[in-house]
């Protein structure tokens, strides 16, 4: 078969350039040479950052009806790049749940897009100080303390010895931790452990998550130029909750309460947490995560001590359906030993 070659307007053949040799190394045309593949910097989208696992119960104490407080939250990165937890924060619910066993309940105005919130704890950092690489881990402890051992809690007359508790956790080894400092009830600081940034708490105390879990959590990706004073002189929730109880109902402000909407597209992830038999809705909305997640069926069942609420994994990955229902597992706390 005849072939024909290109002619150009000289009426010559023109033949076809030779390639420029490749000296780059790190190039496909270079098989020798394996590519350098490098992390680029990035804040985490929705999804990628997940709550994989809540320690709310804590462990109960030998020989008594309480626990101890050792309390966290384990953030992982589920995706394939290292994404920086800088300026996450972790948000609870101010919207109640839960209806009483007598029945009593709240009545929330519709909040559309958005959480409302009371505490708010930020991790710090200035964009690539804190990387979390595909995989790994960001623990965050209500105290970085080794709740196994004794310790010496206040100063002065304020001075007493907390028992360490055999069955509890150390956290002493968490990456960041909620230390409060307030007048009225002695907080724990663990100098080598970061403390999270207090943007706001609703307790004159300390901080602790709910024991039973009536309580709902989120973590969001706060913009730059937001601040703990901006959100709260900008996204106050205003507007009238109600108290049912049989034949009773009692009105209030909602501009009366330290109460803040973060708008929904700020948000990373969030659980919704709660006990069979007290779930009367979800703090949230669907949008946000479509079911609960649980430790026991019955409120104040004592076995929820010592379970924490964890993603299964399925395939490999951790569950994320957008329900923790389906999402999520009482467990044995992943920092037991």
């Amino acid at each position: 078969m005849a072939c024909n070659k290109p002619v150009y307007d000289d009426n010559t053949e023109k033949k076809p350039e030779e390639p420029e040799e490749n000296t780059d190394p790190a190039t496909p045309e270079n098989p020798e040479t394996p590519e350098e593949k490098t992390d680029i910097p990035a804040a985490p989208k929705a999804g990628e950052l997940v709550i994989e696992e809540i320690y709310y119960s804590g462990t109960l104490i030998p020989g008594a009806e309480n626990a101890s407080d050792d309390q966290y939250i384990k953030l992982t990165n589920v995706s394939d790049h290292t994404v920086y937890a800088d300026r996450v924060l972790f948000v609870m619910n101010y919207i109640m749940g839960d209806k009483t066993d007598v029945g009593a309940y709240y009545e929330y105005p519709e909040l559309e897009d958005g959480l409302a919130v009371n505490d708010m704890y930020l991790i710090p950092g200035k964009g690539t100080d804190h990387a979390v690489k595909p995989g790994e881990s960001v623990v965050l402890a209500l105290a970085a303390l080794d709740y196994k051992e004794s310790r010496t809690e206040g100063e002065g007359e304020d001075e007493k010895t907390v028992e360490g508790n055999p069955d509890a956790l150390d956290l002493s080894g968490a990456d960041f931790e909620f230390y409060d400092e307030n007048d009225y009830y002695p907080d724990t600081d663990n100098p080598d452990v970061e403390n999270l940034e207090i943007w706001f708490k609703s307790s004159f105390t300390i901080t602790t998550l709910h024991h039973s879990g009536l309580q709902s959590y989120a973590i969001v990706l706060v913009p730059e130029g937001e601040t703990a004073q901006k959100i709260m002189a900008e996204r106050h929730w205003t507007g009238t909750y109600y108290f049912h109880f049989d034949e009773y109902n009692f009105d209030y402000a909602i501009d009366d309460d330290d109460v803040w909407v973060i708008p929904g597209e700020w948000v990373l992830d969030a659980v919704n947490c709660s006990a069979e038999d007290s779930y009367f809705r979800n703090p949230w909305g669907a949008a946000f995560d479509a079911g609960y997640a649980w430790t026991v069926k019955v409120y104040n069942d004592i076995a929820h001590f010592g379970k924490s609420v964890r993603r299964k994994v399925i395939d490999g990955k951790l569950a994320d359906t957008n329900n923790s229902t389906n999402d999520f597992e009482a467990s044995v706390p992943s920092l037991k030993k």
